[in-house]
This record gives C-alpha cells, sequence and structure tokens, in this order.
C-alpha cells in the first residue's frame, strides 16, 4: 500500500477540527496536530518561517488523497508546498 502525506494550515481550530473529523471518516491512516511547534524536520516551514499555529499533517492511501485535498479546501485549509501525492511511499514513513 503506498501512502502519501498531505500538510495544511487553516485560520482558526473550529475549521481544523471540521476537517479532521471528515478526514478521520474518509479512513485517514493518521492525523496529527503541528500545532504551536516548529514544522516537522523544517519541511513545511511556513512563509516567514516560524510555527503553525493551525496545522496539521495527514497520510492517507493514495488512492484517497483526493478527498483529503477536498475536505481541507472545504473548510479555508491551505495545503503547504511540499506535501501531496509525490512526497512519500509507505516505506519512508517510519
Amino acid at each position: 500500500m503506498m501512502e502519501v502525506q498531505l500538510v495544511a494550515s487553516f485560520p482558526n481550530r473550529a475549521l481544523m477540527q471540521q476537517a479532521i473529523d471528515e478526514i478521520r471518516s474518509q479512513g485517514a491512516i493518521d492525523v496529527r496536530l503541528l500545532e504551536d511547534s516548529p514544522s516537522e524536520e523544517g519541511l513545511f516551514s511556513p512563509p516567514g518561517g516560524g510555527s503553525l499555529p493551525y496545522a496539521l499533517s495527514v497520510w492517507m492511501e493514495r488512492s484517497r488523497y483526493r478527498l483529503a485535498e477536498d475536505a481541507i479546501r472545504c473548510h479555508r485549509g491551505s495545503l503547504l508546498p511540499g506535501s501531496g501525492p509525490s512526497l512519500v511511499l509507505a516505506q519512508n514513513r517510519h
């Protein structure tokens, strides 16, 4: 099974939680909050650096990543550069 990671930021916690609920119902493998901490390994730094106050990392099966992408956008989230289907294969995740 191939997995992909999507990293997104949101304008507020409520919209992020709505997206999380929808993404989990779509069969997300893993959803992690990246709140109030530097982005993972510096790979997904916001413009100007710093932390992502309302951000999450989502792992989905590659065949379902568009569902997660649509849910993120529906709840006013923004995908961060570098995330998406070409980013990671399952064996690179750990």
